[in-house]
């Protein structure tokens, strides 16, 4: 992986397959903006910097690719009636690093520092059932690895709403951040235990495994940001996403005017509802 000091350019994300470039030269200046292709990048500068070097900026994109950021704001391959753990996990843990790669970086710091506080939340999520708890006892992806593909799934649909007039302009990182933490919740929630489920096809009882639901210290939302803060600074409108993401009905009456502020106040709110919403759909 290239140093964030070697490059002379950097690249935001601002579409599924765009990425803004800033120039270091020009102080962090938009130059231009790079056509991710897959196979190959095309820059295009803007009217005003039409002397950068167009094979330099793609070259370095090419080595861009290879860093843990390129991969926030990418969709992950997902199936239901194939799921790798193994492989989702990986995924998971590339996308939360570069996600404390990118806030790094938009601090002004070097991205690279962020590396140590990522491999501690992961050290501490390898530690928990995150990677092979359900995602519920019976209402949607109740097996094994379902919170994590129900993680993924809810990702996939921010990279998606991204697309959206409403939402484009919520930053790519802090999007995908909410999504990857919203369910942390679930973490060490749920207890295995065997049950006899009668087979509809042999018409034999056969032992499966459920799950026992057990209770949390703070309500759902909040819990995960609980959890979520003790290694992501969070502004105003990303605790607002988290603490909300279910959204009316999982919210008391008492509360309904401040998710309706929240709500109109924050796009991001509002997002984050609707990808778990869709993230459940049969559609």
């Amino acid at each position: 992986m290239k140093p964030y000091r070697e490059f002379n350019y950097w690249f935001i994300r601002s579409s599924e397959n765009e990425f803004d470039v800033l120039s270091k030269a020009n102080n962090m200046e938009v130059v231009g903006w790079v056509i991710d292709n897959h196979t190959h990048s095309d820059f295009t500068s803007d009217d005003i910097h039409n002397d950068v070097v167009a094979t330099d900026v793609e070259t370095e994109f090419e080595l861009y690719r290879g860093r843990m950021e390129y991969a926030v704001g990418k969709k992950i391959m997902l199936s239901k009636t194939t799921i790798d753990a193994i492989d989702l996990s990986d995924k998971y843990k590339q996308l939360i690093l570069g996600c404390f790669m990118i806030r790094a970086q938009r601090a002004g710091k070097d991205p690279e520092d962020a590396i140590a506080i990522g491999k501690k939340a992961i050290t501490w999520l390898d530690s928990t059932d995150f990677f092979i708890a359900p995602a519920s006892t019976r209402f949607h992806e109740s097996f094994a690895s379902g919170l994590l593909y129900h993680t993924l799934n809810v990702y996939n649909q921010i990279v998606d709403l991204h697309n959206l007039t409403k939402f484009n302009n919520v930053s790519y990182d802090s999007a995908c951040l909410v999504a990857l933490v919203h369910d942390w919740c679930k973490i060490n929630l749920y207890t295995p235990y065997q049950r006899n489920v009668k087979n509809n096809e042999t018409g034999k009882w056969e032992s499966v495994i459920a799950y026992n639901r057990g209770n949390t210290e703070f309500p759902h939302g909040q819990q995960s940001l609980e959890l979520a803060r003790c290694f992501f600074k969070f502004d105003t409108a990303e605790k607002l996403a988290i603490t909300h993401h279910m959204g009316h009905w999982y919210t008391h009456p008492a509360e309904e005017n401040s998710l309706q502020t929240a709500n109109e106040r924050y796009p991001l709110v509002l997002m984050l509802q609707f990808a778990d919403s869709l993230a459940i759909t049969s559609y």
